[in-house]
């Protein structure tokens, strides 16, 4: 009986890196979201991951392995205050909605009022790894990141001691040690309980390839829309910084055009895929192709073709048709 209770009194002892602040303020009474916290590199794609899995709505245009809503958060860093709030309201016809972006804390108490019944999900990483992680992804300063880090963590803690708002506080290391842990606390403090649990236990994982590969400097999305004789459409964009991406096009391996990623397209801002819908290009060619020439699109600095590329050019059967018209005419 003494080794029983001696055994149960250790498991209290036991550090599961989850701690909830203000449990007495969660209410299901109103639309509900709930809003991750956390520095940048330091596991807040494995948290909106988990959440996505869950069935927690991440905002349009939000897409693994980091869903992140940018339209949001650039309405938020831009101070497009009518913008962002506007939005905030779109995403709360939805519940739970979640919204993920690292250095939000700037600005959490200002939007804290807006965002009703909200709880906060707050993630924290040993910052050293944090720092080299952000040194091999983007070549950052690694005692630089170090102390943003922290300056991001004091901010979030600021932040929640002031707001009063319920918040589940999250270790990443005891994270990656437990995920059933993890996942089974998140699901009850968002009152999503029903969502897919192996997906979401999939989400956490050590060093993800698809997450290494995301958060390159140069890492790059787009597609390659249309293929035509003498003219190629699609769009593209940096996924880790602001400037407008420069797309090279090839054909049969050799570069016949170079454009930058900057003309509007409606669709691309209404499906939240650019903040601003301008990450279009449009190129006509100088030679007109040929069936069967091969066209890649890339990104600058990304060894990766963006979507849907390479494509092998065949003619239509109209063109072909009028093409053997004009041909015959001339005979």
């Amino acid at each position: 009986m003494a080794d029983a209770q001696r055994s149960e009194a250790l498991r209290d002892l036991v550090n599961s890196g989850l701690e909830m602040l203000n449990a007495e303020q969660l209410s299901q009474d109103a639309p509900l979201a709930i809003v991750v916290l956390g520095a940048a590199r330091g596991g807040t794609s494995a948290v909106a991951a988990t959440l996505d899995a869950l069935g927690v709505a991440m905002g349009r245009g939000a897409l693994p392995p980091v869903f992140e809503d940018l339209e949001l958060s650039l309405a938020i860093e831009e101070g497009r205050r009518a913008d962002a709030e506007d939005l905030i309201a779109n995403r709360s016809a939805a519940t739970p909605w979640g919204f993920k972006r690292p250095g939000y804390s700037r600005f959490a108490a200002d939007y804290h009022p807006h965002l009703g019944n909200v709880r906060y999900v707050a993630i924290f990483r040993d910052p050293l790894a944090t720092a080299v992680r952000a040194r091999l992804s983007s070549e950052a300063d690694l005692l630089g990141t170090m102390r943003r880090t922290l300056a991001e963590y004091r901010r979030i803690k600021d932040f929640l001691k002031s707001c009063q708002a319920s918040a589940l506080l999250v270790s990443y290391e005891k994270m990656l040690e437990n995920p059933a842990a993890f996942v089974d606390a998140l699901a009850d403090f968002c009152g999503c309980p029903a969502g897919d649990r192996e997906a979401a236990l999939a989400c956490i994982q050590p060093s993800p390839a698809d997450y290494l590969d995301h958060t390159r400097n140069n890492k790059s999305r787009g597609r390659l829309d249309i293929v035509e004789r003498k003219r190629i459409r699609g769009w593209a964009q940096y996924l880790t910084h602001r400037r407008q991406a420069e797309v090279a096009i090839e054909v049969n391996g050799r570069e016949v055009a170079r454009v930058p990623a900057d003309q509007y397209r409606e669709d691309l801002a209404e499906m939240g895929i650019s903040a601003d819908g301008h990450c279009a290009f449009d190129v006509v060619l100088q030679e007109p192709l040929q069936a069967g020439d091969v066209v890649r699109a890339v990104v600058t600095g990304d060894p990766f073709d963006i979507m849907n590329s390479p494509l092998t050019y065949r003619p239509s059967r109209g063109w072909l048709q009028r093409l053997a018209s004009r041909l015959g005419g001339t005979r």
